[in-house]
């Protein structure tokens, strides 16, 4: 499944969940024991890049792109991807630019694995989404769950 990003600019070939996120954990994990003392935002920025690793399989950018958070997330990508150097490839997640504790390429990346359970999400976890109500003026012929003939 392709997910974009980065307003298009980045596609992201992912997959859904697999054993291949069990090898990638407990590589972490031996690589990196500390992270049994994790809380909080480290533990959650833990988890992600064993969620990143385990559902991306390939990320597309154009050769020609100038956006320097894209450039670095191709460039990780690219070190990351297939890398079983564990501890090399968390280093590297943790190099990533951020502004003010708040990493673009992390947002961005975790959005774009998970925009199906977004979707799913009641309206208001959905930032932005438009209400039943817009959705139904949209297509007033339609209404929720019943279709016409």
């Amino acid at each position: 499944m392709e997910r974009k990003a980065f307003d298009g600019r980045v596609i992201f070939d992912v997959t859904g969940p697999t054993l291949r996120s069990v090898v990638i954990q407990q590589g972490f994990i031996a690589a990196v024991p500390e992270c049994k003392t994790f809380t909080g935002d480290v533990f959650n920025l833990f988890a992600n890049i064993i969620f990143i690793l385990a559902r991306t399989r390939g990320v597309i950018t154009d050769i020609e792109e100038t956006d320097s958070d894209i450039i670095a997330l191709a460039q990780f990508w690219e070190f990351a991807r297939g890398n079983a150097d564990y501890r090399a490839v968390w280093n590297a997640f943790l190099d990533l630019p951020a502004e003010e504790h708040k990493s673009r390429i992390h947002d961005e990346w975790i959005a774009a694995l998970t925009i199906d359970e977004q979707l799913k999400a009641p309206t208001e976890v959905r930032p932005g989404s438009p209400s039943d109500e817009v959705l139904e003026a949209q297509d007033p012929e339609k209404k929720r769950g019943v279709t016409t003939t």
